[in-house]
């Protein structure tokens, strides 16, 4: 489909392309008259992958409290000693 636009309705366009962060004006503009099926809202977006890592460093922290509290032996409490046993 061809269609003509004017100077300004081109540059309209574009700058709508930008802000919505589109990679190419023919695919905004198909985007946009297909009803934006395959539309991306960045700003939501963005907020998961905030959200995913903020997760992931708290399962990081957490991770390495837990190997502090393991310690190297792979024994709760560091050492081969359990809290409340009596060496041998």
């Amino acid at each position: 489909m061809i269609f003509r636009l004017t100077e300004q309705e081109h540059e309209a366009l574009r700058r709508q392309c930008a802000a919505k962060g589109g990679r190419s004006l023919s695919e905004f503009v198909r985007t946009e008259l297909l009803g934006g099926a395959h539309r991306v809202d960045a700003a939501a977006l963005q907020e998961m992958i905030n959200s995913i890592e903020r997760r992931l460093l708290s399962l990081e922290d957490r991770m390495k409290e837990l190997a502090r509290r393991v310690g190297p032996s792979g024994a709760p409490g560091g050492d081969a000693q359990d809290e409340g046993t009596v060496p041998a």
